[in-house]
């Protein structure tokens, strides 16, 4: 019995995973690993894909810590597609979600920035040079802020894009990052934890 073609459409992070390594392995170890596992599974039939966008962010990434040999093992190891923004087509109920979503995250980001300005006159003067309670105050609200807006949820064009070629190919997504994890949920696309990855492969 010929066993079912599977299809992967992976995140940058999946590479840069801790998770991925055994104890005390390097990133470009465990990256050469991964790779190897990919290259057997192509070899069965399976199919493993980039967005575009994806794939040069992850190159930029590799570049100067690998030579050409091992650039050349991601290019053909990992094709890459134009994630169709104009084809595909999204339930309504997903876009209402996602503004719903957004619509709450900048409720919470505007209270944030309320906490922070009544904070200014009662911060401590920090114990540094050049650097005064405002600034401590805005690097405060800079975490807070992130955290309110861009915690678990797709905040890149790059995150779209993942999600929008794994729906359109009907392929699993495969990430670290949980936002783009929770709403692969929503899409409707099958999706697994980067840090899964490897052991999926061995079994395929």
């Amino acid at each position: 019995m010929t066993e079912e073609k599977r299809i992967f459409v992976l995140d940058t992070s999946v590479f840069m995973a801790v998770d991925i390594r055994e104890q005390d392995q390097g990133m470009i170890d465990a990256i050469d690993e991964l790779l190897s596992q990919i290259e057997g599974a192509r070899d069965k039939g399976h199919e493993f894909y980039m967005p575009s966008t994806t794939f040069e962010e992850f190159r930029e990434i590799m570049e100067g810590k690998v030579d050409e040999d091992f650039l050349s093992r991601i290019d053909t190891s990992i094709e890459t597609y134009g994630a169709p923004r104009h084809e595909e087509r999204l339930p309504a109920e997903t876009v209402y979600q996602f503004i719903e979503e957004m619509r709450k995250r900048i409720d919470r980001g505007l209270r944030e920035s309320e906490k922070a300005i009544r904070k200014v006159p009662e911060a401590e003067e920090p114990d540094r040079e050049h650097y005064s309670r405002e600034d401590k105050v805005i690097s405060e609200l800079r975490d807070n802020y992130r955290e309110a807006m861009r915690k678990d949820i797709p905040d890149s064009g790059e995150d779209l894009d993942l999600l929008i070629l794994s729906r359109h190919l009907d392929a699993t997504l495969v990430s670290e990052d949980r936002g783009v994890l929770n709403w692969a949920e929503k899409f409707g696309s099958e999706h697994l934890e980067g840090n899964r990855l490897p052991g999926v492969l061995e079994n395929l």
